[in-house]
């Protein structure tokens, strides 16, 4: 949920980045997976979904020359930018 608490309208820009726990290759600390821009007016409250599927959670392997998926466990971080997380939740991939 998202909520205007000023006094005129604005917008945010909600982004979602995927963390893995403990790669096995170096990884950026967060990799941005999906944002939307929201456009609130003054007070204006908002229920934001982005999806996260499978891709989310790959990286590229350059020994194996394509995308692979690593099970394990990711962290999920929400905020207006990689500097301003606001949740932040674990997950398990298999």
């Amino acid at each position: 949920m998202i909520k205007n608490t000023g006094g005129t309208a604005g917008a945010e820009v909600v982004q979602v980045y995927v963390n893995e726990k403990s790669p096995e290759i170096k990884r950026p600390e967060k990799e941005l997976k999906a944002f939307a821009k929201v456009m609130l007016k003054a007070g204006e409250e908002k229920q934001i979904k982005l999806t996260l599927d499978e891709n989310a959670f790959q990286y590229f392997s350059e020994a194996k020359n394509k995308w692979v998926m690593k099970p394990g466990r990711f962290n999920i971080l929400v905020g207006s930018s990689s500097a301003d997380i606001r949740l932040e939740k674990g997950v398990d991939v298999k």
